[in-house]
């Protein structure tokens, strides 16, 4: 697995390129779970910093992932970890899609400016997606926070699901634009990254 990000502004950001493949959340789900399990030899359902730090540097993938301490205690700081805690598979998962939702935004951030010099419109419906990924998280986060029950995780399921076709609907928004502007020019001035790894 190769990447092609010239800016790295977080340790996973390079796994999360091969990630905006997948379709559904389902798929999202056992592609981390992969992930997981290659790190979880032992299948004991728990792994440490050392262990995750250590498997992502044995990534075949450029730029090499560096996982710090730091790094990993801000990542597991909102399931209430601290960085000698363990994670299970299913906080592993939650905190990876908090990382992978943090990535999507930083990148609709960063293609706004370049997107706008083409097409307004389009801008504006970036910043709207962007907006909505913010609020649904938020609400799929008090929701958890509140417990689990079989009404709110139906709620949360739908979330999920409404997130992932954005997703969908925002990538085919990026094609169309880049399909009415001058590739050559985009490529040129080094933005075609900023635009398209979203």
């Amino acid at each position: 697995m190769g990447s092609r990000f010239v800016f790295v502004e977080r340790p996973l950001d390079p796994i999360f390129e091969d990630l905006l493949s997948v379709q559904t959340i389902k798929d999202f789900d056992n592609r981390v779970m992969e992930i997981y399990s290659t790190i979880d030899v032992q299948g004991r359902n728990k792994i440490n910093y050392n262990q995750l730090s250590d498997s992502l540097k044995r990534v075949k993938i450029e730029p090499q992932i560096r996982l710090s301490i730091d790094d990993y205690e801000r990542i597991v700081e909102h399931l209430g970890k601290t960085k000698l805690d363990c994670l299970s598979s299913s906080e592993f998962l939650a905190a990876v899609k908090e990382e992978f939702l943090d990535f999507c935004q930083r990148h609709i951030d960063k293609a706004i400016p370049t997107v706008h010099k083409h097409d307004p419109q389009l801008t504006l419906t970036m910043a709207a997606i962007r907006m909505l990924l913010s609020e649904k998280e938020q609400r799929k986060a008090i929701l958890d926070l509140q417990g689990s029950s079989r009404e709110q995780d139906a709620i949360i399921q739908n979330l999920q699901q409404e997130m992932a076709q954005m997703k969908r609907t925002f990538r085919a928004a990026i094609e169309l634009f880049y399909s009415r502007t001058c590739c050559a020019h985009l490529r040129d001035a080094g933005c075609e990254n900023d635009v398209f790894r979203l």
